[in-house]
């Protein structure tokens, strides 16, 4: 049976193998058979890491004098929305229709009901799922690159990433929303690439937790899945890339003949309402105030003023999602905090167009549902919000993904900083010293001697 050449590392199944020998950037020889390793010791390091991070700096934050809606006014609303909901649940008064598109705070005020109403209970599930978050992602970025470098950094990245640990740590529902996401796409790597049924569970799961926070992305996220889990055979080359194009587009143009052969108004329901202009411009109208107003005039926000308009809202809102700020217009002390950390995403650029098609080459069944959900979180946010603020906090659905091809491309790059980020999870063989047999003999004969 053979051991892991580290000594610290210790694999699930001793029958699987990491990326010992395969250089970065190059795919597998024979990706089919190659099974993929997990470490114990790896996942639990990951998962107390990412834990205690989000647990110290919540409860930094509820230790600060002052309320709480000082440091998230989201946060403030939860609470005292989740303690009206306790008191209903106590009287048995509770709406349970409530649960499908504002279910966060019905799952914070039945906590309350059962355990007591204290913040701190809500930061700890947090915390928790964050932690299982950042396995999943480990156990994600595995199956697509087949590095255990690569998933160590991106497990790590993401459980100290500042925005990822700052809003995690908050009772918000981020969390919820990044796992059941991340669960939906390990739940598809499982039923494409490992042929587990139980991914089938993952993608209900996931799917129940998207319905209960945002039911507006339930069709979307349908589209990926069905992208995802569609049995077509994917080739290697970029060219591969046509065929689950196709079928989205395909899936597209059928839900719209359905709903225009079937005369549905669709301003009846919440889960449609990117398929309304009228109800798309009032969100972007709504959501364009404050300091975090992207564009100053609210009409300029609006989609269907013309082609050339249309695609520069579009632009302004994909940069503002990875960007999060404007440098040369910086109103407020949270947006001056966020420069850093658009640095960094704007280190990830190069590293991102080289990953995307390398990752493809690599493995094609656990790149479709990456790319694809990274694509649909990105157009979806920046389609319907036009404020830097919900930007900022939405943008932790489409981290992870944008991580994991970020690293992989700069292990593929060798070079700059994200490599040298990667390249310290690498394992490193210990140095073996050869003895001078010369003075070994010499020892040897003053012994007889």
């Amino acid at each position: 049976m053979p051991q892991s050449a580290n000594p610290d590392e210790i694999p699930c199944d001793p029958n699987l193998h990491g990326d010992a020998g395969n250089r970065p950037g190059r795919a597998a020889s024979a990706p089919a058979q190659a099974k993929p390793q997990f470490y114990r010791r790896t996942i639990t390091r990951i998962f107390l890491s990412t834990v205690a991070i989000r647990l110290c700096v919540s409860t930094a934050i509820l230790l600060l004098p002052g309320p709480l809606h000082k440091v998230s006014r989201d946060s403030y609303w939860f609470h005292d929305e989740a303690i009206r909901i306790a008191s209903q649940y106590a009287e048995g008064t509770n709406d349970w229709s409530l649960w499908i598109d504002n279910g966060w705070p019905q799952f914070i005020g039945a906590l309350y009901h059962i355990l007591g109403e204290t913040l701190f209970l809500v930061a700890l599930v947090n915390a928790l799922l964050a932690g299982w978050a950042t396995v999943l992602l480990y156990r994600v970025a595995v199956i697509a690159t087949g590095e255990q470098s690569v998933a160590k950094a991106c497990g790590y990245a993401f459980a100290f990433f500042p925005s990822a640990v700052f809003f995690h740590a908050l009772p918000l529902k981020e969390c919820s929303a990044v796992i059941a996401i991340l669960g939906i796409v390990w739940g598809i790597i499982s039923i494409r690439v490992m042929r587990a049924p139980r991914g089938w569970l993952w993608l209900i799961l996931g799917l129940l937790i998207i319905a209960a926070l945002r039911v507006y992305l339930v069709p979307v996220l349908g589209v990926c899945i069905a992208i995802g889990i569609v049995p077509i055979r994917l080739s290697r080359s970029l060219s591969g890339i046509v065929a689950p194009a196709l079928c989205g587009v395909a899936l597209l143009l059928t839900i719209f003949l359905t709903v225009t052969t079937m005369e549905i108004d669709v301003k009846e329901y919440e889960s449609l309402q990117y398929f309304d202009l009228d109800k798309l411009n009032s969100t972007r109208r709504s959501l364009s105030r404050g300091t975090g107003k992207i564009f100053t005039d609210r009409s300029q926000a609006e989609f269907g003023s013309g082609v050339v308009s249309d695609v520069r809202v579009a632009a302004t809102g994909v940069f503002f999602f990875l960007c999060g700020v404007n440098v040369f217009d910086l109103r407020s002390s949270r947006q001056i905090m966020a420069v850093p950390e658009m640095m960094l995403m704007l280190l990830c650029i190069r590293p991102l167009i080289v990953g995307f098609p390398r990752i493809w080459r690599r493995n094609p069944r656990a790149a479709l549902p990456i790319i694809v959900f990274m694509l649909a979180i990105i157009a979806t946010y920046g389609a319907g919000t036009t404020n830097m603020g919900a930007m900022y906090r939405w943008r932790l659905q489409a981290l992870p993904f944008l991580l994991l091809v970020a690293l992989y491309g700069a292990s593929c790059l060798r070079r700059g900083v994200l490599y040298k980020f990667v390249s310290s999870f690498q394992r490193r063989q210990p140095i073996r010293r050869i003895p001078n047999k010369t003075r070994n003999v010499q020892c040897r004969d003053a012994q007889i001697q």
